[in-house]
């Protein structure tokens, strides 16, 4: 990728009843009860090690548009997972 086409795009930081682009998410994972919180970034940005989760993982698309109280279910290697979103900032 040039870096003369790159894009900056700016993280709308008022709205945060849905989930987008730039968006920190914390989720219970529904099977473990355990929290995680995720920040979606573009898949170059991506380390899920850090909390950070690309918008098009698997778990990325799955939490875009949606809203805290919201479920979402996700296939991954480990089998299908659900989440429920607790919080959205």
């Amino acid at each position: 990728m040039a870096i003369n086409r790159s894009e900056v795009i700016e993280i709308d930081k008022g709205q945060t009843e849905k989930i987008f682009f730039g968006k920190t998410v914390e989720l219970e994972n529904i099977v473990n009860n355990q929290n995680v919180v995720y920040q979606l970034v573009g898949p170059y940005e991506s380390d899920p090690e850090n909390g950070k989760i690309s918008v098009t993982s698997p778990l990325g698309k799955a939490l875009l548009g949606k809203e805290a109280g919201d479920a979402v279910e996700v296939k991954t290697p480990k089998g299908l997972q659900e989440f429920e979103i607790l919080e959205i900032r």
